[in-house]
């Protein structure tokens, strides 16, 4: 019964972990349930089967093969000894200490609104997710950055609302359509599409002179930048050398500023069209480039475009600080003209066309207006998004799971509360250990998404230590007539111990893991290995001093 129990919780904690959106949590989810499934059909089914198929010649039992070891002993009476008298207070204050370090790492006392947690930072560094800092792989990417910035691209989508740009379809030769279709008649109706207007043209250049001064962004890229090169040289007066002051996009308050090459002498007055000198040089390009050169940068249909760039770290506290800026800037000009024409970035709701499969989807409404980018930052973004989410939710919902169950099981709500309780003592110090590195800034080992399936493990064997603990004490309680210091020191001497070599073990085998140059490796052995500590005082002392201080009947029986 404890083993079943105990893997089934297993199992559902695995279950929690498959409506993450995340493939990698998925994977991890599906693979973890199969493994604890074919687990509990060994244990229950083929183990016994092949007992009863293979007893043995010998049947008798031998006194000396169940004794208890001089270690076992020892340890068993030196630990009953700590739970029943005065030194129960070591355990305690061990555990106090954990839970006070963890809440000044994590900062839990100080929550902001954008994390319940400000100093435990979840998102990923992706080479120091993969290659420790002192690796030969992670020295190489460091280099390669040095000489080369610009390590996650970032790209900005924009639209033209349909409000201000309908898009009409092209009337035929004739001038003329099926009846009550609107078309859009080239030689009369002015230009279609967001880029052909100045104001848009003009907001897009703001945009990217903004990205180019951000410190964690480097090089930029639109075609804005074709159409600036064009003004200055359509601009520059005959005879003198190309001047950058009229690498500008020609809106209407940039001619009005330089009319000494837009005016014409003859009529002071006369101001040009800026949407029309703005279609004029679109043409232009589009007339003298080959096919493909504006491809990257605007559609065909001329409402259609987007902004690129490069950030120059991947630090993931700067890569979220550089996309929370991004957000704030559209944020703060979207009323402005030219940005109030087009959608910038992807929203919830948005319909997008994929032009390489050629299908349509839309992202799901989440009920904010907030600007999602493109490109690797906008995938590094989504990440740090889910796992700031599910960092608290995941466990806490395994959490829950483990204490269904355990009262199911067990028959006794408050069993399955001591259990969960050491359950949560467990992943607070997890927190805390990811918040330290978040401090020293080793994004190695910080909870970011790949990190985070170390807290489903350190639970999973956390809860089993605790039912194996709790079972075997309700049956020395049954078997020494309730006597509750005899029934604790056989607990210690055989589960105990047995919990004991057991954490023994995983030690030795996660040790080496320390040693590799796969930060991930490592930073799961680290996790686990402070796990495997917390779990084993818990399992060994704390667990016995609640059972002991709240007496459930499942343990104590009815008291007469």
């Amino acid at each position: 019964v404890p083993a079943t129990l105990a893997i089934v919780t297993d199992m559902v904690g695995f279950f929690t972990l498959s409506f993450v959106d995340i493939s990698f949590y998925k994977a991890y989810a599906y693979f973890g349930m199969f493994g604890m499934m074919t687990i509990l059909i060994t244990t229950t089914t083929i183990a016994p089967i092949l007992m009863a198929m293979f007893p043995g010649k010998n049947t008798k039992v031998d006194p000396s093969m169940v004794e208890a070891s001089k270690f076992e002993k020892g340890m068993a009476k030196t630990l009953t000894s700590v739970i029943t008298g005065k030194m129960k207070i070591i355990p305690i204050a061990m555990i106090v200490a954990l839970v006070s370090w963890s809440a000044v790492q994590t900062k839990i006392l100080e929550p902001t609104v954008d994390s319940a947690m400000p100093g435990l930072e979840v998102g990923i560094n992706y080479s120091r997710a993969a290659f420790k800092y002192d690796s030969d792989a992670n020295i190489d990417l460091r280099r390669l950055g040095e000489v080369m910035p610009g390590v996650i691209s970032v790209n900005i989508p924009i639209k033209g609302k349909v409000a201000h740009f309908p898009m009409l379809p092209a009337c035929e030769y004739d001038g003329s359509q099926a009846p009550g279709t609107p078309c859009w008649d080239e030689d009369e109706d002015d230009p279609q599409g967001a880029f052909n207007n100045a104001d848009v043209m003009a907001a897009i250049e703001k945009t990217e002179d903004w990205m180019r001064a951000h410190p964690n962004i480097g090089f930029t890229g639109s075609y804005i930048q074709f159409l600036k090169i064009v003004n200055m040289l359509m601009m520059t007066p005959e005879g003198e050398e190309p001047n950058l002051k009229y690498f500008h996009v020609p809106n209407t308050a940039f001619i009005e500023n330089n009319m000494d090459v837009y005016g014409d002498p003859e009529d002071p007055e006369w101001v040009p069209n800026a949407n029309e000198i703005v279609t004029g040089f679109n043409g232009l390009l589009e007339a003298n480039t080959s096919a493909g050169d504006l491809d990257s940068f605007v559609a065909k249909g001329w409402n259609e475009g987007v902004i690129m760039g490069f950030v120059n770290t991947m630090d993931p506290v700067k890569t979220h600080q550089t996309v929370k800026d991004i957000q704030q800037f559209f944020k703060e000009h979207q009323n402005e003209p030219g940005f109030d024409l087009v959608t910038w970035g992807f929203k919830s709701g948005d319909v997008v066309h994929m032009p390489e499969s050629g299908k349509t989807v839309q992202i799901e409404d989440s009920g904010t207006d907030t600007v999602a980018v493109g490109g690797f930052l906008g995938a590094t973004e989504a990440t740090h998004d889910v796992a700031e989410v599910e960092y608290i939710k995941s466990p806490l919902v395994t959490a829950l799971a483990i204490f269904i169950i355990a009262a199911l099981i067990f028959g006794s709500p408050l069993v399955a509360a001591i259990l969960t309780s050491t359950l949560l003592v467990t992943l607070f110090g997890q927190y805390g250990l990811g918040a330290y590195f978040t401090s020293v800034e080793n994004w190695s080992g910080n909870l970011h998404f790949a990190t985070l399936v170390s807290l489903s493990i350190a639970m999973g064997l956390g809860v089993d230590y605790g039912i194996y603990m709790i079972s075997r004490l309700k049956e020395e309680m049954a078997i020494t007539g309730g006597q509750w210091k005899q029934s604790l020191q056989n607990t210690l001497e055989t589960t105990g111990a047995a919990v004991f070599a057991s954490i023994v073990v995983l030690l030795a085998s996660f040790i080496p893991l320390l040693m590799t140059q796969l930060a991930n490796t490592w930073a799961l052995g680290v996790f686990i290995s402070e796990a495997l500590i917390i779990d084993v005082i818990l399992a060994l002392t704390i667990i016995p001093l609640m059972v002991y201080l709240f007496k459930p009947k499942y343990v104590f029986g009815d008291k007469k």
